[in-house]
């Protein structure tokens, strides 16, 4: 399955024709607040993407929700577009 990496050149013509999106997202575990912290820049400059959730599950469905935002920004009108997540897991010393 080919997905075009959004930030790349061209991304946003692929985005048009209608092809599969990935991101590349940071996630962390913050230990002290119990909870996942996950940032991508991909959508930059239209928008950056920060969230935190509970469960890893939580985690993927804040992402899709803004991915979807984040595509509505760029585009500025909504996109349908599936895009798939590549988790980067930052550890923290």
């Amino acid at each position: 399955m080919f997905a075009y990496r959004v930030g790349r050149p061209g991304w946003k013509l692929a985005t048009r024709a209608g092809c599969l999106l990935k991101t590349k997202v940071a996630v962390m575990y913050d230990k002290e607040a119990q909870v996942y912290v996950a940032t991508c820049e991909d959508f930059l400059p239209y928008l950056g993407i920060a969230t935190e959730a509970e469960t890893p599950e939580e985690l993927k469905e804040k992402l899709s929700g803004l991915f979807a935002e984040a595509l509505e920004e760029a585009f500025k009108k909504k996109k349908t577009n599936t895009v798939i997540p590549s988790f980067n897991l930052v550890t923290l010393q």
